[in-house]
């Protein structure tokens, strides 16, 4: 029992006969649900690891879907920023981009700006998504289970209804804000 469990929750369904499974790219979602909170569905959803409560918080208009990707995006990008430093999300420096950098800066004698900074947050997130691919864990997998889109949640009644077009263009850095 311990190896089935020890396994993932995907392989533990699997075993047990279970196609109901809450889980993206094999990662079971965390407590903020999808459906209720959509951006935090579009970041489950598209995280190059999977549904990870750290890759990309979104709490802006939690029952709406309009935008999502665009907050998730962002999100997603400064998390692979503060992955990338070693900076803990909980600085709460997110908000303050030029403040990071100019820390940076100083720390490394570098000449950084703003935009330098963004950019090796959408770096590191091609190349997750780059060995993703190579691994046969393609732009398909960057959907929630099926049944996330059709099952509301009480008390709101919430389906998650963030369009396919949207999640696809999630990683479209050529139109990042």
């Amino acid at each position: 029992m311990g190896r089935i469990l020890g396994s993932g929750v995907t392989v533990t369904a699997k075993v047990f006969g279970i196609d109901r499974v809450p889980a993206v790219k094999g990662l079971g979602l965390p407590g903020h649900s999808a459906r209720s909170m959509k951006g935090w569905g579009v970041t489950y959803a598209t995280s190059p690891q999977g549904a990870d409560h750290t890759a990309g918080g979104v709490v802006q208009d939690p029952l709406s879907s309009h935008g999502q990707h665009q907050r998730s995006r962002d999100s997603q990008v400064g998390m692979a920023i503060f992955d990338s430093t070693g900076l803990c999300l909980f600085t709460y420096l997110r908000s303050n981009p030029d403040l990071i950098v100019r820390s940076l800066n100083g720390l490394y004698g570098v000449d950084w700006t703003v935009e330098d900074f963004l950019e090796m947050g959408r770096e590191a997130l091609r190349k997750e998504r780059a060995f993703n691919q190579r691994a046969g864990i393609g732009p398909g997998a960057d959907r929630l289970p099926l049944w996330m889109t059709k099952e509301p949640l009480p008390p709101t009644n919430a389906v998650f209804d963030v369009s396919e077009g949207d999640l696809n263009s999630v990683f479209d850095f050529s139109v990042f804000l």
